[in-house]
């Protein structure tokens, strides 16, 4: 990304910071803590007005975890002041995958025709293009960043060799990935039949992110799944 004469490294810095922390999530997108046990969630909303008041409600619900149980159940807003104490924001995931992109704008445009991705916030750099973005997959939020001088986090190379990949439940796989491949992305594993019960394909955007894409379509015990690895492993 280019950036004009004058931009010193802590003036980029606190320009960064900034960008990244001062996002303001409509109050209606708050992530619910809860995980279905069996995996798979609802189609993505295509709008906020579409967003349930619980955006995981996909089966039987799991335990709360100590930490999740000690947060508080009002909305917050990053940009605003925050008690010392609510570390965590309540209307924010806790684990966010950051893709540094070589376009940030085309990054942003495939999440939103392939997975139904909510757009909830996005900024321009000095030079005009998108620096940063931030979506919503079924409420679940991803970081889409433009590359940096400076900072050494750069795009994956176009050849599916990225060290991270991106696991994500869908309503019907085969669609997504073929939304996908329409939108550039290309093929890195077909989509089949696993042995646990999901349906799943693996595939590389146009900006060398892998994705893991995936439907439950049988629930299995901890018995089968291992009955039927051993068999695997038997004909390998």
């Amino acid at each position: 990304m280019f950036l004009p004469i004058g931009h010193q490294p802590h003036v980029l810095e606190e320009f960064l910071v900034a960008m990244l922390l001062q996002i303001e999530i409509p109050p209606e997108i708050l992530v619910n803590r809860n995980r279905a046990s069996s995996g798979g969630c609802q189609k993505p909303p295509t709008s906020i007005a579409a967003v349930p008041s619980t955006l995981h409600e996909c089966g039987e619900q799991s335990k709360k975890s100590p930490i999740q149980d000690s947060r508080i159940s009002e909305s917050l807003s990053f940009g605003g002041a925050m008690d010392a104490k609510k570390g965590i924001p309540e209307n924010s995931s806790i684990v966010m995958p950051r893709l540094f992109c070589r376009d940030a704008a085309a990054e942003m445009e495939f999440c939103s025709h392939t997975f139904g991705a909510l757009e909830l916030n996005r900024r321009s750099g000095p030079d005009g293009k998108v620096a940063h973005g931030l979506m919503a997959i079924s409420g679940e939020m991803i970081m889409i960043e433009a590359e940096w001088p400076g900072f050494p986090a750069r795009a994956p190379q176009l050849d599916g060799s990225s060290p991270v990949g991106i696991f994500v439940y869908v309503d019907d796989v085969d669609q997504v990935v073929e939304r996908a491949v329409s939108s550039g992305a290309k093929i890195l594993y077909p989509v089949q039949n696993q042995f646990w019960g999901d349906r799943m394909g693996w595939i590389m955007d146009p900006q060398g992110h892998t994705w893991t894409v995936a439907s439950r379509i049988e629930e299995t015990t901890k018995e089968q799944r291992d009955r039927r690895w051993a068999t695997n492993l038997e004909k390998s």
